[in-house]
């Protein structure tokens, strides 16, 4: 997850405009939830906002787009 907040979100984060607050959405998982995770997305500027378990359904279309796309990143 260190590796995604440095590689993936900081470049894309660093385009965003001044007056822009980014927000991240994640689930409940173990490793979303560790301190030294969120402190590290939010010394980018980013916001995490942590999805209830019994919500993931309702953002299940976005994960799967945007996950697919991670994923497929990630592999590369």
């Amino acid at each position: 997850m260190l590796q995604c907040v440095e590689q993936l979100f900081k470049p894309h984060i660093q385009e965003a405009p001044l007056h822009v607050v980014p927000l991240l959405l994640l689930v409940s998982y173990r490793c979303h939830m560790m301190a030294l995770v969120i402190m590290q997305i939010n010394k980018i500027g980013v916001k995490v906002q942590h999805i209830p378990g019994e919500c993931t359904g309702l953002f299940q279309s976005v994960d799967v787009r945007v996950g697919k796309l991670l994923k497929d990143e990630l592999r590369n």
